[in-house]
């Protein structure tokens, strides 16, 4: 029997010569003991030390994850818009912690 190996999505992009990378942290969940659970992105220093922050974006019932991540991956100006608001609340990427949550649940992912 073979091993299914999970899937990852993610990318880098460099915001103020600042080298991150980011990757899916956990699908979109429906009915969890927390309620709805929408899209969770992972950003992280590319480098030794490091902050992580975690981009909690709101459930929508009727998102596709595919069509999300492949929005994200063809236009990183959200991605990076959603980083830089995280940086203004606080986030720096080259410090050390516990990891900074920034949950953006006034904004919608995938926007035009």
């Amino acid at each position: 029997m073979s091993k299914q190996r999970k899937k990852t999505s993610g990318g880098s992009i460099v915001i103020d010569d600042v080298p991150l990378r980011w990757v899916v942290r956990s699908e979109p969940q429906k009915g969890t003991a927390d309620g709805d659970v929408g899209l969770r992105l992972t950003v992280m220093f590319d480098g030794k030390a490091h902050r992580e922050l975690v981009l909690e974006y709101p459930f929508d019932k009727n998102q596709n994850l595919a069509r999300v991540l492949e929005r994200t991956r063809a236009a990183p100006e959200s991605l990076i818009a959603d980083i830089r608001l995280a940086m203004e609340h606080g986030w720096e990427a080259k410090s050390r912690g516990r990891p900074f949550i920034f949950a953006l649940y006034d904004e919608k992912i995938g926007e035009d």
